[in-house]
């Protein structure tokens, strides 16, 4: 299935707002709820295909090697 880069987008904020300050304080019960209700938002597939998106430009974003950036962009559209 293919979605709309603003659809990503949306998806990848809401998991920016929502779910990411949440586990970046480690795991714990609030971010796992958190992390289940933006599950539950979401289609599957396109939960998954924000996520890999995101990724990519995290790994770009911290000036990862090209290994990395290969290997997150190889999980794009799969």
């Amino acid at each position: 299935m293919t979605y709309s880069n603003t659809y990503l987008a949306a998806i990848v904020a809401d998991y920016q707002a929502n779910v990411e300050p949440l586990l970046m304080t480690g795991r714990n019960p609030a971010g796992d709820e958190a992390a289940h209700a933006f599950v539950d938002r979401w289609p599957h597939e396109a939960v998954r295909a924000a996520i890999d998106a995101l990724n990519v430009a995290y790994t770009i974003q911290h000036g990862s090697s090209y290994g990395s950036l290969a290997e997150a962009m190889s999980k794009l559209g799969r």
